[in-house]
């Protein structure tokens, strides 16, 4: 498991295109992102999703982002989670 999510952050370092220097200032989480499929679709242009999931209360899904990621996704009124890997 701990393979899988270094390989994966590792993957979300480099598709944010973050240079090593700033990958050691912005700290990298898994969150879960509920919401409407559109707003979910518009705000994470360039984000790489995972696990996406249809629910009763609209779309689900899961995506590595940085504090300043999460602050945009939230404006945009997407529910943003700290999802806890065990």
């Amino acid at each position: 498991m701990k393979l899988v999510t270094t390989f994966g952050l590792g993957l979300a370092v480099l598709a944010f295109g973050a240079s090593p220097a700033a990958a050691k200032t912005a700290r990298l989480e898994m969150y879960t992102l509920t919401g409407d499929s559109g707003a979910i679709a518009k705000a994470t242009q360039g984000v790489e999703l995972a696990g996406q999931r249809q629910t009763a209360s609209g779309f689900k899904t899961d995506a590595v982002l940085t504090r300043a990621q999460v602050s945009k996704l939230r404006a945009e009124g997407v529910k943003v989670a700290l999802k806890r890997n065990k």
